[in-house]
């Protein structure tokens, strides 16, 4: 080729470079010809870098930011369906953001649509998906919250089998028919009950009942000690926090013991955010009424508060099944949840304490009976309502009471036939207990403890071993 020729055909190819380079480059349509309009458009997605946004099933609210060389044509739409909306441009010029909204996912499959953003003929989309709902366990629940365990085998406490033979209190568990164990967490226990529950020691625990072949729940209380609908008391560590700090306090103490089982091998296959929150929880913060009546601002509070919870408990297990818990399932709480959904909370499963002889309708205590045809007919209406199904993480009965096996065997039956009961829980059954005064504390306890000598629905008997009360999940 001569060096003219050479010359011409370099020439055509750095005119048509230039070309495209000044309409935008390869994702332009083409420059524009309305002299007041530039030539050129520059459009870039600072968030989020991937291209592409997630939403868990629940569903919410995203944004979306970028950059744009002018504002005069920008506009943004949704595709592929209605479940996904955008909201109108907002910010100043070149810099603007769009709220991205999803809809619950009530189907059985994974979703996805597009938003695209347009500056001039320069059009670019970001993709968003959307999770199908956990899918619903095939296998009834049957188990324990057995936290105490390690507190009373450091003050050698044995425990034994129906045959009056030593046995490791997991293992045993897993002998009696259950197949998980739940296990509460609360911030900095050291201040009131020395080390028990901490991250660590709950990490030691579930490391237990993985090696029994058990599955775990994780009930974060988000408190230094016990919390219940009677107290909901901040960590003291957290207590001049403010609301947004408080959320951030939340979503990393979530963050850091859910990581510290993931890094021991523990998976846990469901996480409970917050401990009988039936008047929210971190008061006064997230508390929702007082004796004067509704705190304002109290539900949207408590319930940024619970999604700080979940939304960490998904990040390092996006497959675990998240609960809110409210204790007396014989009541109708179908109010509590329908405010709660209002606010915006987060929740894939209800979470229920039924404790069927302490139940009262107004100031008249309540037929075990009637308490336990009244929780399973909440368990269904409540399932049905929210479309979840719906776990009793917290049972218990008296074994001073010669009706107790019963109560709960017939109670454990009914619900066993419901598609929305997804399982029950005897709360701390491994505890002594003694047919004649409802508690007993043994000779060889080393020490006084409050819960040693209060509490009277502890499953074993004085002797050590389980009682006919746990018959009921053998079935």
């Amino acid at each position: 080729m001569s060096i003219k020729k050479c010359f011409k055909s370099f020439f055509i190819l750095l005119f048509t470079f230039w070309g495209l380079t000044s309409c935008g480059g390869g994702d332009d349509n083409g420059g524009g010809t309305d002299p007041d309009q530039p030539a050129t458009y520059s459009l870039t997605i600072s968030s989020p870098s991937s291209g592409t946004l997630s939403f868990d099933a629940a569903g919410g609210n995203q944004s979306i930011s970028f950059s744009a060389s002018s504002n005069w044509s920008l506009s943004v739409a949704s595709t592929g369906s209605s479940w996904c909306s955008a909201s109108a441009l907002s910010g100043t010029n070149g810099n603007k953001s769009v709220t991205i909204t999803v809809s619950e996912n009530t189907g059985s499959t994974e979703r996805s649509s597009s938003v695209s953003i347009k500056c001039g003929n320069l059009t670019k989309s970001v993709n968003i998906t959307q999770a199908a709902p956990v899918a619903p366990s095939t296998t009834f629940v049957k188990g324990a919250d057995i936290s105490w365990v390690t507190e009373m085998e450091a003050d050698k406490i044995p425990f034994y089998n129906a045959s009056g033979s030593k046995m490791d209190c997991f293992e045993l568990m897993k002998s009696l028919g259950m197949n998980i164990i739940r296990l509460r967490v609360w911030v900095n226990p050291e201040n009131d009950y020395g080390k028990w529950c901490d991250r660590d020691d709950v990490v030691e625990k579930a490391i237990r009942a993985k090696n029994a072949g058990m599955d775990v729940m994780i009930d974060f209380h988000y408190s230094d000690v016990f919390a219940d609908p009677g107290k909901q008391t901040m960590p003291k560590a957290w207590k001049d926090l403010s609301l947004n700090d408080l959320k951030s306090a939340v979503a990393k103490h979530t963050t850091d013991v859910l990581t510290a089982l993931k890094d021991n091998g523990v998976t846990p296959a469901y996480v409970q955010i917050g401990n009988e929150t039936r008047n929210g929880m971190l008061w006064p913060k997230g508390q929702l009424w007082t004796d004067k009546g509704d705190i304002e601002n109290g539900w949207s509070n408590y319930a940024s508060l619970s999604n700080a919870g979940y939304d960490a408990a998904k990040a390092v297990f996006n497959d675990a099944v998240i609960l809110v818990h409210l204790n007396n399932a014989y009541e109708d709480l179908d109010w509590w949840f329908s405010k709660f959904k209002a606010a915006g909370g987060k929740f894939d499963m209800i979470g229920l304490s039924h404790y069927p002889q302490n139940a009262y309708d107004g100031k008249n205590k309540m037929e075990p009976s009637r308490a336990n045809e009244l929780a399973a007919s909440h368990v269904n209406s409540l399932g049905t309502t929210y479309n979840v199904k719906v776990m009793i993480v917290e049972i218990g009965v008296k074994l001073s009471e010669s009706s107790s096996p019963s109560i709960i065997s017939s109670f454990m039956k009914t619900v066993k036939d419901s598609e929305k009961c997804a399982g029950v829980l005897y709360w701390e059954p491994e505890y002594y207990s003694s047919t004649k005064n409802g508690w007993w504390k043994p000779a060889y306890y080393k020490k006084m403890e409050p819960e040693w000598n209060s509490y009277d629905m502890g499953a074993f008997t004085a002797e050590g071993g389980p009682s006919s009360i746990l018959d009921a999940f053998k079935d």
